[in-house]
């Protein structure tokens, strides 16, 4: 019922399709591809054919059904590790390959006696499939590192970028403190200072490469921002303006288009779809970029929180909660090695990149942050 329209109203159909030839997509017919003809294909929400209004009494609210789809469909994220132990299980990769290191527990030696104890250890995929056989094309070598090599890169990172993401986010309402800090951590994250430079970029385009126009930097970033908002405010009226004349033109041309003849029909189809591209170009403008502004603002901030609870579940936690948290922030941590003697290598950096903003690099041999 949960995934079934029908409960709010408004029953749907091309749900799934298990057509043979054409199926529909949006509203165009698209030929389906030969490894898929004769399969059930459910198709994405997207797709479905549905009234816009109910058409009977729905049996529960509009809102909750399309939140329960979302659940049930929602991305179920990396899964915790077979073993507890290997919490960095999933989230390693080898620098050279690109595959995941395989995670092992293995037990403790001493001058190959078997010793009290064991210890995590992950290793090159490539390597442990091909060898130094054809099928290794990446040169990997026997790349291996110890879980309790890269924690310390792990818990650096939570530890410094939780702390810039914290002042960020506390001052991005205040010019004068935010330029402080883009100065002090410009690479914290690119996208950031992509929005300062297509704010410099628009005033440029605007004042027709005049001078006058502030940097981005530390000293003249309040001074753009502010002048931005001007500018954008003085503009809008006018975007609105053009965006109400492309529209009114479309349903024009689109209105008349039955009544005209083959030839003219097809000319009706170039000028809709110039109509159209302009028409999107205009509603891309009136969006402003203090609204990216914010949604990347408040994407920085769940990630700080869950920044918060993965140093908490570090300290206090259980393994698999460990394990969970980290997959919360991380995307993935890549490691990179140099040869040692015929076969083996060695560790001589791990890239960490996060879910959400820059990836941060550090030195083996000690906690040393390679990129500010």
């Amino acid at each position: 019922m949960l995934q079934n329209p029908a409960v709010i109203g408004r029953p749907a159909s091309n749900k799934v399709t298990s057509a043979k030839v054409l199926t529909v997509e949006g509203e165009d017919l698209v030929e389906r591809s030969a490894k898929d003809i004769g399969k059930y294909v459910r198709l994405a929400k997207e797709n479905w054919l549905m009234p816009d209004e109910p058409i009977f009494e729905p049996l529960i609210h509009d809102d909750m059904f399309w939140r329960c789809c979302m659940k049930l469909h929602a991305s179920r994220g990396k899964r915790a590790p077979k073993n507890e132990n290997l919490i960095l299980s999933g989230l390693l990769y080898c620098g050279s390959c690109g595959l995941r290191m395989a995670g092992q527990r293995k037990p403790k030696t001493s001058n190959g006696k078997r010793v009290p104890g064991t210890y995590n250890f992950y290793r090159c995929q490539t390597y442990m499939v091909h060898k130094d056989g054809a099928g290794n094309t990446t040169g990997c070598r026997n790349h291996g590192t110890l879980q309790e090599t890269v924690m310390p890169f792990v818990e650096e990172f939570l530890k410094s970028r939780g702390q810039v993401l914290q002042d960020l986010i506390s001052s991005h309402r205040d010019r004068e403190s935010l330029a402080r800090l883009l100065a002090e951590h410009r690479a914290t994250d690119s996208q950031i200072a992509k929005i300062i430079d297509q704010m410099r970029d628009y005033l440029l385009d605007q004042a027709g490469g005049a001078v006058g126009v502030p940097e981005g930097d530390a000293k003249g970033l309040p001074f753009l921002m502010d002048m931005y908002d001007q500018v954008f405010d003085s503009q809008k009226k006018e975007l609105e303006t053009e965006l109400r004349a492309l529209e009114a033109e479309h349903g024009q041309v689109a209105h008349q288009y039955f009544k005209l003849p083959p030839k003219a029909q097809e000319i009706a189809v170039k000028t809709l779809e110039d109509l159209e591209s302009r028409m999107a170009s205009v509603k891309a403008s009136l969006e402003p970029l203090t609204h990216r502004w914010e949604d990347l603002v408040e994407k920085l901030s769940g990630l700080r929180e869950r920044i918060g609870l993965a140093r908490v579940a570090l300290e206090t936690g259980s393994l698999r909660q460990q394990a969970q948290a980290l997959r919360n922030v991380i995307d993935r941590i890549e490691v990179h090695y140099v040869p040692k003697g015929a076969r083996n290598s060695t560790l001589v950096k791990a890239v960490i990149v996060p879910l959400v903003g820059e990836a941060q690099e550090y030195q083996a041999g000690g906690i040393t942050v390679a990129s500010d």
